[in-house]
């Protein structure tokens, strides 16, 4: 199947460029050749100059068809170039030399060479055309070769000459057009490749970041309850510890374990989404009964913090196909983040607002205005990580690790601050 004139494909190289458009010289050459034969027959160029011209079509089309498989192009082209370095020649002598069309034809001749062939062929080819033809008219001139340079008529010389340039402008308009047309698209799509490349260099750039953060995250919040856990170990094998000390310590290693378990479940579940290994796995799932499944799970968070966990719902009851296992991550880490940063007494809410066209849960808590850098930064590992007003260690990976999940699976998470609370609200449109 031949292929298209202009290139959609990525490139690969210059040389790919020049095949190319080697092979779109073969293909017009092929038919100027053709149109060059048949337009001399009501000319008064000899009969064989003719056929010859006609049969120069074929290696061209041979050519033509043989760059199609893919076979080396430079050999083909040059073979092609010596045919008609030869046809030229005789069509200097047998075609009114000097004042017939040959001059247009060696003109575009030394074109191709220059554009297509490489190396030192192309030098060479440039250096045997100017001092053949340089030759050959210098030699007409001082009548040392027999040219009939006479035309029977006037309109025979004009018709000869403007025929001739007519067909090789045409193939040099078409051949110009190609070459601009492939250069444009190459360009085209070298920029596209670039703009790509350089994407993916800053996604790099990105991952590599939020992995040295994470890495960070991960020393700094492993080793204090790591430490914690290996005193208490020595403390109690030493004995030293009595039965109030110990409560006190299992308290506090209970804290530690719980925060711990936190950081290494959403570290897996981050990992786990940059990898894209977390697959939706999306089951009939009734949104108010999973929305009061998470509530009574964190009640038991809130209690311990003397906090007033509330829910409050309002809508629909919906029943829809999704994946509870996301829904149940983002909200549980929203709640864990409003606990963390509410005071004894103070009011944690869990709304749920559905529709038939709109779903969204809002996560609120008191607390102070965010400096405009947090707020900037928040669902990301930039974000600096902080401590709850029990002095419990936040790790700044869940509102990142949330942010990332909700675009995973389609959803909205966002946040404001309103009339002195922080506002967390997880949407999607139905």
């Amino acid at each position: 199947m031949a292929e298209s004139i202009i290139t959609t494909k990525k490139p690969h190289s210059l040389v790919d460029l020049q095949r190319k458009l080697t092979l779109y010289t073969m293909l017009l050459g092929g038919i100027l050749m053709l149109i060059f034969g048949f337009t001399n027959l009501f000319t008064e160029v000899p009969l064989f100059i003719v056929l010859m011209k006609l049969g120069l079509s074929i290696p061209f089309f041979i050519a033509y068809f043989l760059i199609i498989k893919k076979l080396p192009h430079q050999w083909m082209l040059n073979a092609i170039l010596v045919f008609c370095y030869i046809g030229i020649v005789i069509n200097f002598f047998y075609n009114q030399g000097s004042n017939g069309p040959t001059d247009y034809t060696i003109f575009l001749f030394t074109i191709v060479i220059t554009a297509l062939v490489n190396g030192v062929l192309k030098w060479i080819w440039l250096t045997l055309v100017f001092f053949t033809f340089a030759g050959l008219y210098f030699a007409e001139v001082n009548g040392w070769i027999a040219i009939n340079t006479e035309y029977s008529t006037p309109f025979g010389a004009f018709w000869d000459n403007v025929l001739g340039f007519f067909w090789i402008l045409v193939f040099w308009v078409m051949g110009l057009w190609i070459l601009l047309k492939n250069y444009n698209a190459q360009y085209n799509l070298l920029v596209q490749t670039k703009n790509e490349k350089e994407e993916a260099n800053e996604k790099l750039e990105l991952l590599n970041h939020k992995k040295t953060k994470l890495l960070a995250l991960l020393s700094h919040d492993l080793k204090s309850p790591m430490a914690s856990l290996q005193l208490t170990l020595e403390l109690f094998e030493m004995g030293i510890l009595d039965h109030g000390n110990m409560e006190t310590l299992l308290k506090n290693l209970k804290r530690q374990n719980i925060h711990l378990s936190n950081v290494l479940n959403n570290t897996l579940n981050w990992v786990m989404i940059e990898l894209g290994e977390k697959d939706e796995k999306k089951e009939t799932t009734h949104i108010q009964g999973l929305t009061k499944e998470i509530f009574d799970t964190m009640e038991v968070t809130a209690s311990a913090k003397n906090l007033n966990l509330t829910y409050q719902q309002q809508g629909e009851n919906l029943i829809l196909d999704l994946d509870p296992n996301p829904v149940k991550i983002i909200l549980k880490n929203l709640l864990d983040n409003a606990i963390k940063f509410s005071k004894e007494g103070e009011e944690v809410t869990l709304a749920l607002s559905a529709s038939l066209d709109f779903l969204a849960w809002e996560v609120s808590n008191p607390g102070e205005v965010l400096t405009e850098k947090t707020q900037r930064d928040l669902f990301t590992l930039m974000v600096e990580p902080g401590y709850g007003t029990q002095k419990e260690k936040g790790s700044g990976l869940g509102l990142s690790l949330s942010k990332e999940i909700a675009e995973s699976i389609g959803m909205n998470l966002s946040y404001r601050y309103e009339k002195g609370r922080h506002y967390f609200s997880l949407n999607k449109a139905l």
